[in-house]
């Protein structure tokens, strides 16, 4: 894709909204702070229906306030654009149930606006890294919160993180790596039902998307199989499109869109895909490269200042353009320009 036409699909979002994987993708997450997390191992799907199949919905508490803190995933928001700068709350929810024949209990952190008339009906639905970061929310939040989406943080990698945070509140989370398709097939057809324990209850969702970056595009990748056979109670797809960031691996055909946005370190490591760009059903497919976009987002990062490298930080916006393939994706289709209806 010419940089002149990403130009053209960035700016037009902001302002309108504003085959199988080949192996393990090579690289590194984004950690916590200025160090990166390694990519773990792929686990290969458990227990898979052969057929289209609705998953059981599980169980949702009451907003969970205490006892003591809740574990904050998002640590490198810029100063003056947290959730508070743009009428944002985040509320907590332990979620649980049968997944893979056995027992888990897990937590969902739901980043939403306050006031229910300014959410835009696109849901960011995203695993936890497993540094301990909802890294998609934070290269997202300044754009993302300004048009009103909702950010769903679900607990799937860097549980020990947060039970160390606080054992007291976290002590009866469980979820072991087996379960991590069927959970997140769960935690997303519970967020679209109807049901008034919802997280979202009284809220229409128009469209929702699974991303991930580094370790989570593994995640997302992974869960890629389990995506074409789990369905919500009423048998519709669970998520209506994914976006796997910092990413090179040649990721198989879907039967949604899908965007894939490589940066740097993927070139550098010789890492980047050599699928290409499709628009026939099944296999609505993009691949954004931006150069000179950094692993981490630096130009944001509150961790990153002041500056504890021996260069000066990348300062591209990686804000905008990770924006720019969301909304693509949400809109239900891959084209080269895009806006939401």
């Amino acid at each position: 894709m010419k940089m002149l036409t990403v130009l053209v699909i960035a700016v037009a979002l902001v302002v309108t909204l504003v085959g199988q994987d080949r192996g393990q993708a090579a690289g590194q997450g984004r950690g916590q702070g200025p160090g990166r997390g390694q990519f773990p191992g792929q686990v290969p799907p458990s227990n898979l229906p052969e057929n289209p199949t609705a998953v059981a919905l599980p169980v949702v508490s009451a907003q969970v306030t205490g006892p003591g803190t809740m574990y904050e995933s998002v640590q490198s928001l810029a100063p003056g654009k947290g959730l508070s700068n743009f009428n944002y709350e985040a509320k907590e929810y332990f979620v649980s149930g049968t997944a893979n024949g056995q027992p888990f209990k897990t937590r969902v952190v739901v980043r939403r606006p306050a006031n229910n008339a300014t959410f835009n009906g696109l849901v960011l639905a995203e695993p936890m890294h497993p540094s301990g970061s909802a890294h998609m929310f934070e290269f997202t939040s300044i754009y993302g919160m300004s048009t009103g989406y909702i950010a769903i943080d679900m607990l799937i990698g860097g549980m020990q993180q947060v039970v160390d945070h606080n054992p007291e509140r976290y002590k009866d989370l469980k979820l072991e790596p087996s379960q991590t398709n069927e959970v997140i097939a769960q935690i997303g057809a519970l967020l679209r039902s109807n049901q008034s324990s919802s997280p979202l209850a009284g809220l229409r969702v128009r469209k929702m998307i699974l991303a991930g970056t580094s370790a989570t595009a593994g995640t997302l990748i992974n869960y890629l199989p389990a995506h074409m056979v789990y369905r919500t109670p009423d048998m519709q797809r669970i998520f209506d499109g994914f976006m796997p960031t910092s990413n090179g691996s040649v990721i198989r055909p879907i039967d949604v869109p899908l965007i894939q946005v490589p940066t740097m370190l993927e070139v550098r490591g010789a890492n980047i895909t050599g699928r290409q760009d499709g628009d026939a059903p099944g296999d609505q497919y993009r691949d954004y490269e931006f150069p000179g976009m950094g692993h981490v987002d630096s130009r944001d990062n509150v961790r990153l200042i002041p500056n504890p490298c021996k260069y000066p930080t990348n300062q591209f916006p990686a804000q905008a353009y990770g924006l720019t393939p969301a909304t693509v994706v949400s809109s239900g289709s891959c084209a080269r320009t895009a806006q939401l209806s």
